[in-house]
């Protein structure tokens, strides 16, 4: 019992990176699926859940990097939300 009152500590540090890892994983899944680039109208859009949003020359960037920077934002905002909503900020 000992031991594993020892080892405790670390066994929930490392569930606590995994499970932050796979929260950013599935988030940056959904990112994928949700923020999409897509033609419509002979037009290239940005999109999200397949709604046009920016045409490409409202963007001042890149449309794919701009794209990926959509995304990684999406990620952290996501992320955020989670860990708020489980009382797990720490």
């Amino acid at each position: 019992m000992k031991r594993i009152k020892e080892m405790w500590p670390t066994m929930r540090q490392n569930w606590k990176k995994r499970n932050v890892e796979s929260m950013r994983k599935n988030a940056e899944r959904t990112s994928e699926r949700v923020l999409q680039v897509r033609e419509y109208e002979n037009s290239i859009f940005i999109c999200m859940d397949d709604v046009p949003l920016l045409t490409a020359e409202q963007l001042s960037d890149d449309i794919i990097a701009t794209l990926w920077k959509m995304r990684e934002l999406y990620v952290g905002y996501s992320l955020e939300k989670k860990m708020q909503g489980n009382g797990k900020q720490d």
